[in-house]
């Protein structure tokens, strides 16, 4: 892989994180959950924890690379994209936890 390539996947990486963080925050305040979802904050918390503690962000970084091939311009949707996607796999990572009733996951416990 090209140091080209590697440097954009990093700036990529990292912006995204930061994307990824804002909108944790964005929807932590305004979660208006009924009274009878005391465990909604905590939940959120707990996938807020789990998205934000790891991973290389690669579906992140290939939706962008192969957005890139097909324009140069900025596409305004891609954000949206790439942060469903990683919600995606939050959703499969947790799905896999409970299936496997494994204890940790990247460095820590499990959602």
């Amino acid at each position: 892989m090209s140091h080209e390539i590697l440097q954009r996947a990093s700036k990529c990486e990292q912006r995204f994180n930061k994307r990824f963080e804002e909108y944790f925050d964005a929807v932590g305040a305004s979660l208006d959950a009924p009274s009878f979802s005391r465990f909604a904050p905590e939940c959120l918390e707990l996938l807020r924890d789990l998205s934000l503690r790891g991973g290389k962000r690669m579906r992140v970084v290939v939706l962008h690379e192969a957005a890139r091939l097909v324009t140069g311009e900025p596409l305004e949707a891609l954000d949206a994209a790439a942060l469903s996607i990683e919600l995606l796999q939050t959703h499969g990572l947790v799905h896999d936890d409970l299936i496997d009733d494994s204890r940790t996951r990247r460095g820590g416990l499990s959602t």
